[in-house]
């Protein structure tokens, strides 16, 4: 198991956020967490991460994780090739081909030497999946990701997102507040309401349309929106 939180609470000031949440993530699956606004799924990761300390539970986590926020968090003074090694060790060198060789992965290779201000929202993004690839996590978790993109580019990170998943072997859990980017792209989704985990939603994603969307996904879409009223 690559992750295992088990129940899981959190009380800030007195207010309960999460209560009793028990969450398995089995290695190779995608996981998304959906939910309304507020309702502690950012928490839940941090929690996952290791970031914040639960108020009661246990997790259980794979050492060699990565976590993305919703914006790439790069360090606007240093060029691109070294913000994706930022705190590796090895020579100057050694890192920098690391991280040519993730850049490419993401379609980013002419653009090592860039200031990480010269990168579109979609170009920092990947940026920040080059990041991941070259500390070679088994485990990647993701806190809206794509939130910030417009549509077309949240599409193209999708697809690329979906591709390094396969070529990785990663297993991520994703908090995302899509409905439709949550049946695109996992094997399982959570609602969190309550503060508690309400409704599981599994995916078959052997039966996959021209557009790489489960056959059923207007059924699942469906069902994850009646499960958030």
């Amino acid at each position: 198991m690559t992750l295992t939180l088990d129940h899981i609470r959190m009380t800030f000031d007195g207010h309960e956020v999460l209560r009793d949440v028990t969450v398995h993530v089995d290695d190779g699956r995608f996981v998304s967490l959906i939910g309304r606004s507020g309702c502690g799924k950012s928490t839940l990761l941090r929690v996952a991460a290791g970031l914040i300390e639960p108020t009661a539970g246990t997790v259980h986590a794979d050492h060699d994780m990565a976590f993305g926020f919703q914006d790439a968090r790069l360090v606007p003074w240093i060029r691109l090739w070294d913000n994706v090694t930022l705190g590796l060790p090895g020579r100057r060198t050694e890192r920098r081909q690391l991280a040519l060789d993730a850049l490419a992965r993401v379609g980013l290779a002419d653009h090592a030497d860039a200031w990480p201000g010269e990168l579109s929202g979609g170009q920092a993004q990947r940026a920040s999946l080059a990041r991941a690839i070259v500390r070679q996590p088994k485990l990647l978790l993701l806190d809206e990701p794509f939130g910030a993109l417009d549509a077309l580019t949240r599409l193209d990170m999708q697809d690329l997102l979906a591709h390094l998943q396969a070529e990785q072997q990663w297993t991520i859990l994703m908090v995302t507040h899509d409905i439709p980017e949550a049946a695109r792209l996992s094997d399982r989704i959570l609602v969190l309401a309550d503060g508690t985990i309400g409704t599981i939603v599994d995916v078959d994603r052997t039966d996959m349309d021209d557009e790489g969307l489960p056959r059923d996904h207007e059924a699942i879409e469906r069902r994850l929106r009646a499960a958030l009223r």
